[in-house]
């Protein structure tokens, strides 16, 4: 039902009156709000919404209408912040906000839950104190995420999760990256578009893909020219590699990466990331991928325990403040329950 939508909603293509007639609506509604869909259907529906039931009109408007007014306060903020953050140093738009600028032109209007800002300065004290001057607070445990009626900042001063676990810095697939002048928010710059392809889809990855926008994303990337089917590193090769093999199995690009002996790929690296990304979905199974871009043994090793027991400071943003004995007996549980949902899903 979703592959569908999908397709839809990654091309110039408008919804039929007669679609919505022979699917579940209440079913069909639920899955596209769970896969951050809802937004981006209004456009595709607007001209024939006179001719649905009026509950259907009002969904497709209030999840439109919602997306746009959460975007122009977002870019309100920022615009009103934008000379203290530009004095301050460099800051980069990436992830929802990024692709509302790249790929999602009006009147389409990609949800977003949060806005991410990279700092390639690493001036997150200062940046921070920005923030919190104009009336935002900090966010539960998270150093770096702050909040303002409603309207979440998430600071990153490594662009591929780094600030989290550092062994990622062992696999990120680009050490150089580039940004662009923003159009969005004039005097902030917006992640280059090569580069926000290739954070989606590590993204993607880390978390199995689980939501369909994800999907739409890098579909509209891949037709847009920004993901691109070759690859400048082992890392970049495998990344892209998943990716374009996840894409393939649920039929929404029919192209492929194919083989690039440029790059030295141990076919067990091959034969399991081929193995687990039909079922990537599952619980835990994102990040077990990206363990296999590891450049060595021991860094495999160190990433996956760091995973499965992550540090202190990451395990009070999971579960709030408690005793650290506490944090690891939950963990646990969770592993447990994880476990249990992967086991349940592959038989």
């Amino acid at each position: 039902m979703m592959n569908h939508v999908i397709k839809i909603l990654s091309s110039d293509r408008l919804f039929s009156v007669d679609y919505f007639q022979q699917v579940d609506w209440a079913k069909w509604r639920t899955q596209v709000v769970n896969d951050g869909l809802a937004s981006l259907c209004y456009p595709k529906i607007s001209h024939a919404c006179d001719s649905l039931p009026p509950e259907a009109g009002r969904f497709f408007r209030t999840w439109y209408e919602n997306a746009v007014i959460f975007k122009d306060f977002a870019v309100q903020v920022l615009k009103d912040l934008q000379p203290a953050l530009s004095a301050a140093g460099t800051v980069v738009l990436t992830q929802g906000m990024a692709l509302s600028e790249i790929i999602y032109p009006e009147p389409l209007c990609r949800a977003m839950g949060d806005v991410d800002l990279f700092l390639p300065d690493k001036n997150m004290k200062e940046i921070r104190h920005i923030f919190l001057e104009y009336g935002f607070k900090p966010y539960r445990d998270y150093t770096n995420v702050l909040e303002y009626n409603q309207l979440m900042i998430d600071l990153h001063e490594g662009l591929w999760g780094t600030d989290r676990f550092t062994q990622r810095e062992t696999i990120i697939p680009v050490r150089r990256v580039a940004w662009l002048p923003s159009a969005l928010v004039p005097g902030l710059y917006v992640l280059h578009p090569e580069h926000l392809a290739l954070h989606c889809a590590f993204h993607g990855v880390k978390h199995g893909f689980n939501k369909a926008i994800w999907d739409c994303d890098l579909i509209r990337l891949y037709y847009a020219g920004f993901l691109t089917t070759t690859a400048r590193s082992r890392e970049e090769y495998l990344l892209k590699y998943i990716t374009f093999n996840h894409l393939r199995g649920k039929k929404m690009l029919p192209v492929s990466i194919g083989d690039n002996k440029n790059f030295r790929i141990a076919p067990v690296v091959r034969g399991a990331v081929t193995l687990l990304v039909p079922h990537c979905n599952r619980p835990g199974f994102g990040q077990m991928l990206l363990t296999f871009l590891c450049p060595s043994l021991k860094t495999w090793l160190s990433y996956f325990v760091a995973i499965l027991l992550p540090p202190r400071r990451i395990l009070l943003q999971m579960y709030g403040r408690r005793p650290y004995g506490l944090l690891l007996i939950r963990r646990m549980i969770d592993l447990l329950k994880y476990s249990g949902k992967a086991f349940k899903r592959w038989y």
